[in-house]
């Protein structure tokens, strides 16, 4: 390992670990579950995640909402029979690993691109990041979702910066893993595949057979992955699909918000009543229901409702943005100071997400005005990146009342795009 990345990785989890002591998040969110066996700083989602896991290893069944990347990768353990104990650790290693490539990925990224003194920047900024450090002690999907994304970018980003085709494999291969733990971009799972087989197949000629082989063979194991997920939902619940949660989330949340506009009517009391009917659904095991009724009120409010179906959409989107962290910590050790470093983290965080998302919307903008400046590689990077920042943004404003939880994962990208624009500004790319 080059001695910047050994000096990246050791600083990276400095200042992880400075975090945890200095805001007590060990105390608060793992000390709780370790000690009592109660995760009362942890989402009701630890448990859906952990049980899926436990269902899948010991009896080879599906989960109605969780896909099986994440269960099984926090889930390992339990091969072992190890207890609960043994999860909570693994599952705080596991982010702790992912967060770590995050930024090594970050720095890595744009080294390809801009010189070494922009790559260090924007990753230091990323190990600073309050609001996306926080997620790494809770055992939900945010941290490993950020670091695959980030690390598909990477490797679409090797294979522009060097033609390497394989590294595009990879880079598909992450996708899919991004998809089966968060299906954000279920909707260009299709055009994606395609237009990597259009790629593989017009460059067999020139190529080494071994490679385009190989080519082909890492971009099935990204293909098998999502079917595999789809036969499983097939072989338990009768429908292809990966899973239950998206159609419950578009029911029970926008649905509800949509409605209660149109109607002028107690949104609380439409959502109690939608999730009471789609717990009845789950409870009775009628999976086809949740799908149809999902699909029905969906189209029902886009046909006949869809200035409140639009509203409730932005709305949702501009509270996720305007949110900051929870850091819902207690200052177990009498600190004096303790109140000031919690309201400076529910700062941050706040500003992290307003800034960053913002800038992920309007970046793309000003690349574009100076896009002779960043050359014909780099913009293909900063397209794709905003392309996946946009979706991110766009399918947030499904749910509502969930802080920041849901942009966190943007950080990363912006700090590529901004990295990207500010090398464009100052000076050409090393490599365009």
């Amino acid at each position: 390992m080059k001695k910047e990345n050994i000096i990246l990785v050791s600083a990276t989890l400095f200042i992880f670990l400075a975090f945890g002591f200095i805001t007590q998040v060990f105390d608060n969110y793992i000390g709780l579950c370790l000690l009592y066996h109660n995760p009362a700083r942890q989402s009701n989602d630890t448990y859906s995640y952990i049980n899926a896991a436990s269902n899948f290893l010991h009896h080879f069944s599906a989960d109605p909402m969780r896909p099986l990347a994440y269960p099984l990768l926090i889930g390992l353990p339990i091969i072992f029979n190890a207890g609960i104990n043994s999860i909570y650790l693994w599952a705080i290693f596991v982010n702790v690993i992912a967060w770590v490539l995050t930024v090594w990925f970050v720095f890595n990224t744009l080294a390809l691109f801009t010189s070494k003194r922009i790559a260090w920047i924007a990753a230091i900024i990323c190990m600073f990041c309050v609001g996306n450090l926080e997620y790494i002690c809770y055992f939900l999907t945010e941290t490993v979702y950020a670091c695959i994304i980030t690390g598909s970018i990477y490797f679409v980003a090797l294979y522009i910066n060097r033609e390497k085709i394989n590294s595009l494999a990879w880079a598909f291969v992450l996708f899919c893993m991004s998809i089966l733990m968060k299906p954000t971009l279920w909707p260009v799972f299709l055009p994606v595949t395609l237009v990597l087989i259009y790629i593989g197949l017009k460059n067999r000629i020139g190529t080494p057979r071994n490679t385009i082989v190989r080519y082909f063979s890492i971009l099935l194991i990204g293909i098998m992955s999502i079917s595999f997920q789809l036969g499983m939902m097939k072989k338990d619940f009768g429908i292809y699909t990966l899973s239950f949660n998206g159609k419950k989330t578009l029911y029970e949340f926008i649905g509800s918000f949509a409605s209660s506009i149109r109607d002028k009517a107690n949104l609380s009391k439409i959502e109690r009543a939608r999730v009471e009917t789609m717990n009845s659904f789950i409870e009775n095991k009628q999976w086809q229901k949740i799908d149809s009724i999902s699909d029905a009120d969906r189209n029902d409010q886009l046909k006949n409702n869809t200035r409140n179906y639009l509203k409730a959409l932005r709305i949702d989107i501009e509270i996720n943005t305007f949110s900051p962290g929870t850091f819902a910590i207690a200052n177990n050790r009498n600190w004096p100071f303790f109140d000031l470093v919690e309201n400076a983290c529910i700062w941050l965080s706040y500003w992290q997400n307003v800034l960053f998302t913002e800038f992920g919307v309007i970046g793309i903008f000003l690349i574009m005005f100076i896009r002779k400046r960043l050359g014909n590689k780099t913009i293909i990077v900063a397209f794709i990146n905003w392309g996946i920042i946009m979706f991110i943004i766009v399918i947030s404003g499904i749910s509502f009342w969930q802080l920041n939880r849901f942009h966190v994962v943007l950080t990363p990208l912006v700090l590529i795009n901004a990295g990207l624009l500010f090398a464009s500004a100052t000076k050409k790319p090393i490599n365009t």
